[in-house]
């Protein structure tokens, strides 16, 4: 039995909601690794009279079209807005959800080289962290990497554990510091660019015609490509991300890759990788080059349906 704000919910064998001396049926609808449509058909088959109740992770998206919708949500972060009969209202901490909102939190600034640094705590490569460690890794400088650590302990995003030289930084609240991250202005800054088309018959052969080239080394596939290739993404991938190491130009990759120059329906978009964000932590997966899994998932958001392709990456990658 929850209860909250006059609404008490069994959650047991009969799934049922009270409101005051009223109680409903509740059909509790998951959110996690599926699209808002798909979301949205199955809430609109539960019977009137029923309390609609989405629960996980839950995109913006998701919860803009819910509450225009006067659904009730719960997301797995720790916030809630409940919908039942006369109670509207929302429970926790909803700047923890709102992308926007992240732009006016306070004190630090990321360049290029921070973001791949914040890249990597989000990995999950460590579950804690010491300056001299992030700025190996990351090939940042000593300073750049205590001001990083101390800024993301001051969000609330890391936790500092002990004293100097013993000092080290746990990651705390992963989910937030994604959130955080996604609005940061230089993490999806515009780099240069250029549009190439070649024939292939689906993304998996796509990907693999990539990773057969010479400069397979130097690059990493990212966005929808990348998801399909690690197994979370769409089937179906309109124009495939490929970040060129910083040292290649653009025009010998696309020579090297053999991919035909285009701006005519192009269905690979070649990026400079300024600042290394996908190459220098890059994997391969059965043979193929991919970008790290936050740089996935912030690439996702920038293609079509991404918001819904990037819950269903981030829930299957479940690392964030």
């Amino acid at each position: 039995m929850a209860t909250a704000a006059g609404i008490a919910a069994q959650l047991g064998d009969e799934r049922e909601v009270t409101v005051g001396d009223r109680t409903f049926p509740l059909e509790i609808v998951s959110a996690d690794r599926r699209s808002v449509d798909t979301i949205l058909a199955q809430l609109n088959a539960v019977p009137d009279g029923a309390v609609r109740l989405v629960v996980g992770t839950t995109s913006p998206g998701l919860r803009a079209a819910l509450e225009r919708r006067r659904i009730s949500w719960l997301d797995a972060r720790g916030v809630a807005h409940l919908v039942a009969h006369g109670v509207d209202r929302t429970f926790g901490q909803p700047r923890r959800l709102d992308v926007a909102s992240a732009r006016d939190r306070p004190g630090l600034r990321l360049g290029h080289a921070t973001v791949r640094a914040v890249q990597l705590v989000l990995d999950g490569a460590l579950e804690q962290w010491g300056v001299s460690v992030l700025a190996d890794r990351s090939a940042i400088s000593m300073g750049s990497a205590s001001n990083l650590l101390h800024g993301l302990s001051h969000l609330g995003f890391l936790e500092a554990v002990g004293v100097a030289p013993h000092l080290h930084f746990e990651v705390r609240d992963r989910a937030g510091l994604a959130e955080w991250f996604l609005a940061q202005p230089a993490v999806r800054a515009r780099r240069a660019r250029a549009e190439a088309f070649v024939y292939a018959r689906d993304p998996l052969d796509l990907a693999r015609r990539l990773a057969r080239s010479t400069i397979a080394d130097q690059i990493a596939l990212s966005g929808g490509l990348a998801a399909v290739v690690s197994g979370a993404g769409m089937t179906a991938v309109p124009t495939a991300r490929v970040w060129v190491d910083p040292t290649l130009d653009l025009v010998d990759a696309i020579d090297a890759l053999e991919v035909d120059s285009t701006s005519a329906a192009p269905n690979v978009v070649l990026l400079q990788d300024i600042g290394r964000v996908a190459t220098l932590d890059r994997r391969v997966v059965d043979a193929i080059p991919v970008a790290p899994p936050s740089r996935i998932w912030v690439d996702l958001h920038d293609e079509p349906r991404g918001e819904d392709q990037a819950v269903i990456y981030r829930e299957t990658y479940g690392a964030f």
